[in-house]
């Protein structure tokens, strides 16, 4: 769950000043229980991540010279074994955050909280800052960027943006109280 979060997000949270936000009641966390499915690979995913090598090196074939030159590997097999390991690594940290979001969204949606409308403005301010920063780089303004790039309104962006920092401040809450 969120109990090991590294040292980066700790520190991050850490310089957040959010005051007059409150956890009223957070959801019974002891009924959560998500088991990992298991990690398989379709030999069709293992030959579409081999083409997607041999097209990344400009190569028509695996050769062991080929895979002796460019990964140290001394056959064939081992090569494919180690291309089959590596997306089974990439699948299982894929479903271990996807499981973290879901423990979080579950707890978030079930709890009950006191939010201060001045925080989470403020919070809902950086996303639009971020999203302004954003349109300057396609050397574009707010209004046009929300419109043509982002393809909303501007009445649903900051609807969007005050709801997204409301997660935000939620979020923040249930972590800090987790650790």
């Amino acid at each position: 769950m969120y109990l090991e979060l590294n040292s980066n997000i700790r520190n991050m949270f850490s310089y957040l000043n959010i005051e007059n936000c409150e956890i009223i009641k957070l959801a019974d966390y002891k009924n959560i229980h998500e088991k990992l499915a298991p990690i398989e690979v379709s030999k069709r995913d293992l030959e579409d991540r081999i083409k997607e090598i041999l097209d990344t090196y400009g190569q028509k074939s695996v050769s062991l010279e080929f895979i002796e030159k460019e990964f140290g590997i001394n056959t064939i097999k081992e090569f494919y074994e180690l291309e089959k390991k590596k997306i089974i690594e990439e699948r299982e940290v894929e479903e271990l955050v996807l499981t973290r979001n879901n423990i979080m969204d579950n707890l978030i949606k079930n709890s009950t909280f006191s939010l201060d409308i001045n925080n989470v403005a403020e919070y809902s301010l950086e996303i639009v800052e971020a999203n302004l920063n954003e349109a300057l780089c396609y050397g574009m303004e707010l209004e046009s960027y929300i419109r043509e790039e982002m393809q909303m309104s501007e009445e649903e962006f900051f609807e969007i943006s005050y709801e997204e920092g409301e997660e935000y401040i939620k979020t923040y809450l249930v972590v800090r109280l987790m650790q």
